[in-house]
């Protein structure tokens, strides 16, 4: 597969899949290490580690939940 870097064809060959389920929106508190397995995704912010998280991981572990998307 070649890149693509004409933004109209990419735009026109996107096939984009619904993933079920909510994911929740952290930012981890200092210190605390979790299962890379569980993160979505994770930016690294001046206030910390923000991730992106099964929602039902982030409650599990308590974690405060800045939004919720599904």
């Amino acid at each position: 597969m070649h890149a693509i870097g004409d933004l109209s064809t990419l735009l026109a060959h996107m096939e984009p899949v619904l993933d079920p389920g909510r994911y929740a929106f952290v930012t981890l508190p200092a210190g605390l290490a979790i299962d890379p397995a569980r993160v979505v995704v994770s930016i690294r912010e001046p206030e910390g580690l923000s991730t992106i998280l099964a929602e039902q991981d982030a409650i599990a572990l308590g974690l405060p939940i800045a939004f919720t998307a599904a």
